[in-house]
């Protein structure tokens, strides 16, 4: 026998050592049956999630796919045991859960943490386990290569309540630029497997946070304020870091100061943007015309920029010319009024009878000529917005109770990767306050709901245009040749249409009117881009072809731009389609903070939080799917909302 200090096993690992030299694996007690499983804490191993799972708060990237509580479909974004990718969407077999963890010199605490192993028998096989690190190869597309950049030790055996815990800890010693494979093995099989998410690109964001006020006298600057001065705001950094999108290898560090500003409440009561409802002010929308919500976003963040650059003058006159292109379309649509469809008949119809040219008519000697003695100022100037590089705003509204009504308060809401989240009074006063908001921010580094299947709705959109394809295509093929040379008339009579349409459901801005409406119209635009840099365009116009008598139109061109949309269409559909129905019943998750708390249809659930009964009370927001850490991540570089971390080696 070796000479082994046996008072100290436990520091160099039991399973390493077998004193005795006896095969504990003959030992019913380490006989493995099934696979091993990673979890993330104590009370994860009895497969507990949520409010449940009380020993994980999100303090670390933790991914492990359940048929009960992931997405239906979800499984095709794991890898199965053999460290290969799964495409089945009915599979049932082992799937790789996935942990983030940071490298050392750029979060030390964040660089190591417990996990538990368990088998199916729970028994003490975990002590005979042996683990081995491998990278992520591109060329052999598997994982082959050893490495020594994540580490994996046995810790020592931990009992609660007479029952026994296997703990390993998980160190990052060095950043890797490809996923590890943490293989467990038994008798030189493998086992069970773990992924660590490639963590050699890690990431950063100034949050800035603006607390806003309504009264009776605007602010002529931006304030500065302590952030300790607001305690909502230190305890979302500490959400934000600690609890959520630490998972996705983002940190977020806070802006300076939080800015305060004060806006006159009459300039978004003046147009039902924000109404009185039961004595609160609530952002005056509903889930199938959000136009207000829109036009207040745009509001407050411009009114916002144009204060702190210190340029309240030309966000004015900005104002003045939305005002205009609102009453513009008004007064034209009550004398145009397209389909959305190709329709020759009546692009000859209004051909004939001069239909755009009569509507400009009405308005180009007082409407657009207010709109361009506004214009002229707005040419001269620099336009600002919102600083969004490497920044995120967080606008907190302590004036408005919630967006909609009391009855179906919105607390905060964001728009899908805009980089600004608008919270309000409610969302401060609530429990989940800080998660809410976390939630908002979420959508606006571009994740939809677990609940919503943007994939499918992006689907069905290129059916539609499959369809209007198809159906230009069987009128260019039987059209009459008297009604062929109306097909570019028709086209922009469409165009100058969904402008109309879109000016009711949302706010129509300079840029969108000057090159989608006016350059139709009238055959010329001009606007300021984001760079303030005067963009011009010119266009055979409607008024000009109403004029005349239009010469006649080859379709074949036509045809085959056509038949190619249609095959463009149909790719990208049959991409689409495998990462379709991969949705959960509302609030089903437990605890991905892309879901709601509470149940889509009422619960009895005996709990009661502002008066609505349906509240999952198993439900806490905690954590992210590791294709959501992706998908992040990909959508905040590609809008420069977040910047790669440089260290010196």
């Amino acid at each position: 026998m070796k000479n082994i200090d046996i008072r100290n096993l436990a520091s160099i690992g039991v399973a390493d050592v077998d004193v005795y030299k006896t095969d504990r694996r003959k030992n019913s007690n380490f006989k493995l049956e099934g696979d091993v499983y990673f979890c993330r804490s104590t009370t994860n191993i009895d497969d507990k999630l949520g409010l449940e799972d009380s020993a994980y708060i999100g303090q670390f990237g933790f991914d492990k796919y359940s048929v009960d509580h992931c997405p239906t479909g979800s499984i095709i974004y794991y890898i199965n045991k053999e460290g290969k990718p799964i495409e089945n969407k009915q599979y049932t077999g082992y799937s790789c859960p996935y942990i983030s963890i940071w490298p050392p010199l750029i979060n030390k605490q964040k660089s190591t943490f417990l996990l538990y192993v368990k088998t199916k028998n729970n028994n003490d096989v975990p002590e005979l386990l042996e683990y081995k690190c491998k990278e992520w190869n591109e060329d052999s597309k598997s994982f082959a290569q050893e490495t020594d950049k994540l580490k994996v030790i046995k810790e020592n055996t931990q009992l609660i309540n007479d029952k026994k815990y296997y703990k390993i800890r998980i160190e990052c010693l060095k950043p890797f630029e490809n996923d590890i494979s943490i293989e467990a093995t038994y008798d030189g099989n493998t086992v069970g497997r773990l992924i660590a998410k490639a963590n050699s690109k890690v990431y950063e964001t100034t949050i800035q946070p603006v607390l806003v006020t309504f009264g009776s006298e605007p602010s002529t600057k931006v304030d500065e304020k302590e952030h300790t001065d607001f305690e909502f705001v230190p305890k979302l950094i500490d959400f934000f870091n600690n609890q959520s999108f630490n998972q996705s290898y983002i940190h977020g560090k806070l802006a300076k100061n939080t800015h305060v500003v004060q806006f006159l409440e009459s300039d978004f009561t003046k147009d039902d943007v924000v109404k009185i409802k039961g004595k609160k002010l609530f952002i005056n929308y509903t889930e199938t015309n959000q136009r207000n919500a829109t036009i207040y976003n745009d509001l407050i963040e411009n009114k916002y920029s144009a204060l702190f650059y210190n340029s309240v003058k030309i966000r004015e006159n900005i104002e003045k010319m939305h005002d205009c292109i609102k009453k513009i379309l008004i007064a034209f649509k009550k004398d145009f009024k397209y389909d959305k469809e190709l329709n020759l008949k009546k692009a000859k119809k209004f051909h004939e009878d001069h239909t755009a040219t009569i509507a400009w008519n009405k308005i180009k000697d007082n409407l657009y000529k207010e709109y361009l003695a506004y214009k002229a100022e707005y040419l001269q100037n620099k336009i600002v917005h919102l600083d969004q590089n490497n920044i995120i705003y967080v606008f907190i509204n302590t004036s408005i109770e919630g967006g909609k009504n009391e009855d179906a308060k919105t607390q905060a809401y964001s728009y899908r990767s805009s980089g600004v989240t608008h919270i309000f009074k409610s969302a401060i006063k609530d429990q989940d306050g800080l998660a809410l908001v976390v939630h908002e921010i979420g959508h606006s580094l571009g994740l939809p709901h677990t609940f919503e299947d943007d994939i499918k709705k992006e689907i069905n959109k290129l059916n539609t245009l499959i369809e209007r394809k198809k159906a230009e295509l069987d009128e260019l093929n039987n059209v009459k040749a008297e009604l062929r040379k109306y097909f570019p008339l028709d086209s922009k009579y469409r165009v100058i249409q969904s402008i109309i349409e879109s000016s009711e459901k949302s706010l129509v801005d300079i840029e969108f009117f000057e090159k989608r409406f006016l350059v139709n119209i009238i055959g010329e635009s001009s606007y300021l881009n984001e760079k303030s840099e005067l963009i011009t365009d010119k266009k055979t116009s409607v008024i000009e072809l109403e004029s005349i008598s239009l010469p006649d139109f080859d379709v074949e061109n036509t045809k085959k731009k056509a038949q190619k949309d249609i095959r463009d269409f149909e790719n990208q559909i049959a991409k689409k389609t495998p990462y379709s129905d991969i949705i959960k019943e509302q609030s089903e998750t437990l605890e991905n903070i892309m879901d709601y708390r509470q149940y889509a249809t009422p619960q009895d659930t005996n709990t009661s939080e502002d008066g609505k009964p349906n509240f999952n009370r198993n439900f806490k927001y905690k954590s992210f799917y590791q294709w959501q850490w992706k998908k992040m991540l990909e959508e905040s570089t590609n809008n420069n909302y977040i910047s790669q971390i440089i260290t010196k080696k």
